[in-house]
């Protein structure tokens, strides 16, 4: 069965797929000036990237899988929700760990890993209380804010099988009604209309003849009573 899978399903899957490459990948592949494996691993223990590696990448390949089985198709509410509070989530993680110390602070303890690690990245942010904003993070946070606003969206429109917008979740029993098809001319030469929820699930069809035209002749006599105008006459 050919599903119809809309563009915002998939760019939702595009942006887990390019998280989970990201988490996978950023602490382990060098990848020119944009990170240094090297400090990080001078920073934490192989047992521990290991084990944020593994983590992270299990929760965001393991969503990806879910939007690709159910893509094109009717979300449940509890994986739509799910969408959403998974990525509000690693937002809000992110924000803490990174956003925040930005732009408020942090300890001098934090502030040395992260000099540690990142100090020798490229940014495109100056330094901001001791906190280098290294270009593939704010990429990383740039798309996971956008993976949360595509959860959001889908959360919304998702109620129902086929593309709607807010009706199909504020009124999901006026959601499948569809509007009557263009008017048709008949066999009998009428114009007829077809609607849905006819007899036995068939579409009812309501046929309206057009006026019919009949010509009337008056006799000389009759037309006296009428204007000379009269097309009977």
């Amino acid at each position: 069965m050919e599903r119809n899978i809309r563009l915002s399903e998939k760019m939702f899957m595009a942006c887990l797929g390019a998280m989970l490459l990201f988490l996978l990948l950023h602490d382990w592949v060098p990848l020119g000036p944009f990170n240094d494996p090297a400090a990080v691993r001078r920073e934490n223990t192989t047992g521990e990237l290991l084990l944020v590696t593994v983590v992270n990448g299990l929760s965001v390949g393991f969503l990806l899988l879910l939007a690709g089985l159910f893509a094109g198709k009717k979300y449940p509410l509890w994986l739509r929700s799910w969408f959403v509070i998974h990525s509000g989530l690693i937002l809000a993680g992110a924000a803490e760990a990174w956003r925040l110390p930005y732009l408020f602070g942090a300890d001098e303890k934090r502030l040395q890993r992260n000099q540690a690690m990142f100090g020798g990245t490229r940014s495109f942010l100056p330094e901001l209380n001791g906190i280098t904003a290294d270009i593939l993070h704010a990429a990383f946070h740039s798309v996971l804010l956008f993976s949360l606003l595509l959860a959001v969206y889908l959360f919304v429109t998702k109620i129902n099988e086929k593309p709607g917008f807010l009706p199909g979740f504020f009124f999901p029993k006026d959601a499948d009604r569809r509007q009557p098809s263009p008017p048709f001319r008949s066999k009998a030469g009428g114009i007829s209309h077809r609607f849905p929820g006819g007899p036995g699930g068939r579409p009812a069809v309501f046929n309206k003849r057009p006026p019919m035209h009949v010509n009337i002749s008056l006799s000389s006599r009759q037309c006296e009573k009428y204007p000379p105008s009269s097309a009977a006459c």
